[in-house]
């Protein structure tokens, strides 16, 4: 009994030990983890683009098509629940908005964009007054807890607990880099596999051919001056 007894009381004063040297949280449950202490906020956001259509406009400015190619290829990488083109009911150019709304889903098309992902809607607007064709979709945005947090001093700490501001700069930057912050959220769905270009790599694999496209001398020589 004596000896079963020391083994007890030594093995719980190795546990405490341990206990002591392990970081500790204000409350005592444990190690606060960097996405517990800043965490990132994913939160869906509305984007708008509107284009603006004198009475006398009959197709795109140049100026007004780089702008919707460059909202559509927003789109393309982070929008969600559809691309909407919102066009004016009754106004002085409802007409050529309407014209100037087929070319955006042309765009559209054009950029990739399905044809079941591109919404075309009307709004109204006070008689004799002019509207624009408003384009939008929903998107995600991403944010995490402000940085600089220096309040706690460290030659004080007896709980081996981290700094405040530990890790605050690399969730920042997680959320300013992220492609579609709505990853953050859920995983995209998978895409459906390549069948024709899985066939040419295993014919190549079996016949010992190589799968991979080839360079000229040319190219190669390209590539060696890019880290000159």
């Amino acid at each position: 009994m004596t000896k079963n007894l020391a083994l007890t009381l030594a093995s719980l004063s190795a546990v405490a030990l341990l206990s002591a040297c392990g970081p500790l949280t204000k409350d005592g449950l444990g190690p606060q983890s960097v996405e517990q202490a800043h965490p990132i906020k994913v939160a869906p956001e509305v984007a708008n683009l509107t284009l603006d259509v004198p009475v006398g406009a009959k197709k795109m400015t140049p100026e007004l098509e780089a702008q919707t190619r460059a909202f559509l290829a927003m789109y393309r990488v982070r929008g969600h629940d559809g691309f909407t083109v919102a066009l004016p009911a009754n106004g002085a150019n409802s007409g050529n908005a309407k014209r100037i709304g087929d070319q955006v889903v042309k765009l559209a098309r054009e950029e990739g964009v399905p044809s079941n992902e591109i919404f075309t809607t009307r709004y109204s607007v006070a008689p004799g007054t002019q509207g624009g064709v408003n384009l939008s979709f929903t998107r995600y945005t991403a944010t995490a807890s402000p940085c600089g947090d220096w309040s706690h001093n460290a030659n004080e700490s007896f709980q081996n607990d981290t700094m405040p501001d530990f890790g605050c700069s690399m969730q920042n930057n997680i959320a300013a880099m992220v492609e579609d912050p709505r990853d953050l959220l859920t995983a995209r769905t998978m895409e459906a596999a390549d069948a024709e270009r899985r066939a040419t790599v295993m014919k190549a694999y079996r016949t010992g051919a190589v799968a991979g496209s080839q360079l000229s001398n040319d190219q190669r020589a390209a590539i060696s001056k890019v880290g000159e």
